[in-house]
Parts: structure tokens; sequence; C-alpha cells
């Protein structure tokens, strides 16, 4: 991507017509992340909630949990706000002390884009009560991100149970969200198509903080 490419504008200029070009599978992730979530889970985070879908299905499912959602995109907060009226969310990054704990930190489709894997996860972990959950699921792509997630919560101490499943979109799903990607430069658009249709295990990863 071009030097001056902002994954806040990215995502901004996408939140318009984000929902429209969720693949069907996207509720089948839903489903597997909010069965990790125990039944004394009370409280969770969506950590780059982008338009609240996630955190619609969890308090859809769970009326009882409550559920924030943050993000670096203030075009997607607004959309989130819409979408998950029974949810709080808060525009920006994490950071020490800046939210309360919770009994889990959720996070779909974000971790390829974080730059600094090591603080990411001591910043989550602040987030978590002890015993808490960390749920993430994540496309695999070249980088190793699935094994700096793994060896950064085993430094943390955390447990972890790792999930492998065959989430793909389809060529039409593919199409549709490209066609959203307005302003794009077709080269762009090339590596993106590129990326998507690529071959690529989905990993979906559950640490348990320690309760020392």
């Amino acid at each position: 991507m071009a030097a001056d490419f902002s994954v806040e504008r990215f995502y901004d200029d996408l939140a318009r017509s984000w929902d429209a070009t969720r693949p069907e599978y996207t509720v089948r992730i839903f489903e597997r992340i909010a069965a990790h979530l125990g039944e004394s889970c009370s409280s969770a985070l969506d950590f780059g909630c982008g338009t609240g879908l996630l955190c619609q299905y969890l308090t859809t499912l769970r009326p009882r949990l409550l559920v924030h959602g943050i993000d670096l995109s203030s075009q997607m907060i607004e959309r989130a706000k819409g979408n998950c009226p029974g949810g709080t969310f808060h525009l920006g990054d994490l950071s020490a002390g800046r939210l309360a704990a919770f009994d889990a930190v959720v996070s779909k489709d974000v971790f390829n884009h974080v730059q600094d894997l090591a603080a990411k996860l001591a910043a989550i972990d602040g987030c978590l009560n002890p015993g808490g959950v960390f749920v993430v699921a994540n496309r695999e792509r070249a980088g190793g991100v699935k094994k700096g997630i793994l060896d950064g919560l085993a430094t943390l101490g955390y447990s972890v149970l790792a999930e492998e499943h065959a989430f793909t979109p389809s060529s039409s799903e593919i199409d549709v969200f490209l066609r959203s990607l307005t302003g794009f430069a077709d080269r762009h658009r090339a590596i993106i198509r590129q990326r998507l249709e690529a071959p690529a295990a989905y990993y979906i990863l559950v640490g348990t903080k320690p309760r020392r």
C-alpha cells in the first residue's frame, strides 16, 4: 500500500458500506466467539469493534451482558452506536487505565493491522479481570501474526485454546467488497483481491488470564 496509507482513514471510508459487504460466514464466526464466553461472563469489550455488528450479536444473544466497543475510526463508531444502541462505544486505541476491566475481550479481524503485538496484548491484559478470557478471531496471512499472539499470551502466563476453521469469502462477496472501495487505485484493489482469494486458515484463539 502507499506510504500514506492510514488504517483510520481506510475504515472511515468503508463505514457507510461496511455492513452490506460482510460475508455470510460472519455470523458463524460470531457464534464461535460467543461460545467461549462463559455463563459467568457479565461484561465484554470488543477491540476493533467496527460498525458494532459483533456487539449487536452479543447483546441480542445475551441481553444482560454489558458490552463496550472501541475503534480507531470515528465513522465506524458512529455506525456502531446505531447498530447496537445498548452498547457503549469509545473512539481511539487501548491505553493503560483508560477503560475499566472486563470479563472478556473479543477481537475479530483486527490483529493483521496491529504493529506492536506485545504492546497491544499487554494493553488487552490490562483490560481483563483475573480469570477473564481474550478471544481473537483472525484470518492467517504471511507474517506470523498467529505465532506472535500465541507467544505474547504465553509470556503473559495465559492458557490458550486454538481452533482452526475454513471461513473463506466467495468470489461474489469479494466483488461486492471491492466495489465498495471508492477512491482506491486499481493496483490497491488488486492487492486486496489477491489477499482475499489466497488460501488461508481462519483461526480463533482463546486465552484465559491467570487468576494470580
